[in-house]
């Protein structure tokens, strides 16, 4: 298995809607002027086509991996049996991926004297330790960043070229724009010293199994 499809299955997985437990969630900017602080967790991000905002039997809209983007393609069923409406219509067209690259994240919060912190789950949440479901408090928001190459990622690729990483330092995010005509804000912070071990630490793949 190449580390490109397994990188891909740990994606799938964690965006799967799970009834029990703790799951990653996307972090998303839901309107004009919202502001979000974040730190990368791995510079290994991964761009593959995605069908976004299809129907599911639960009534509500999801997005799914398109089956032959993976390393190892097969027929997708999506590409070859289903329809989506067309934006802003009631006219439905076939559901075809568009690429999109996703990303890891802490979930992060400025306060008032400057200093930024991890934003944490309000109640104990389940997580992993030692091959053991545990009860634990305290927990950081790590989320999923599904965005365009364009008006978002771009941004993190200069940052990555000029400073060999995006994971030394948060970034402060703001949406501008709705719909279709949105651009992204966003500002590097200071180097932060601490976060250097985080370039030895665990990949997205092995967070997110």
């Amino acid at each position: 298995t190449s580390e490109y499809k397994s990188g891909y299955g740990a994606v799938a997985e964690a965006m799967k809607k799970n009834k029990g437990g703790t799951r990653t969630n996307n972090l998303y900017w839901k309107g004009d002027g919202e502001t979000k602080v974040i730190r990368l967790l791995d510079d290994e991000i991964i761009t593959i086509g995605m069908h976004e905002f299809i129907e599911g039997n639960d009534g509500e809209t999801h997005d799914f991996v398109c089956a032959a983007q993976l390393a190892d393609p097969r027929p997708c069923i999506i590409c070859e049996t289903m329809t989506k409406k067309k934006y802003k219509s009631e006219e439905r067209e076939p559901a075809k991926p568009v690429f999109r690259t996703i990303g890891l994240a802490l979930l992060r919060e400025e306060k008032a004297d400057g200093t930024i912190v991890d934003v944490l789950h309000e109640d104990a949440v389940e997580v992993e330790v030692d091959g053991e479901k545990v009860s634990a408090h305290d927990v950081p928001v790590v989320g999923i960043i599904k965005q365009g190459q364009k008006n978002f990622w771009n941004h993190f690729n200069g940052f990555y070229g000029r400073y060999k990483t995006t994971m030394d330092r948060d970034y402060v995010v703001t949406r501008q724009g709705k719909d279709k005509d949105t651009s992204y804000s966003i500002i590097p912070a200071d180097f932060d010293e601490n976060l250097g071990v985080l370039k030895n630490g665990p990949k997205s793949k092995e967070l997110l199994e």
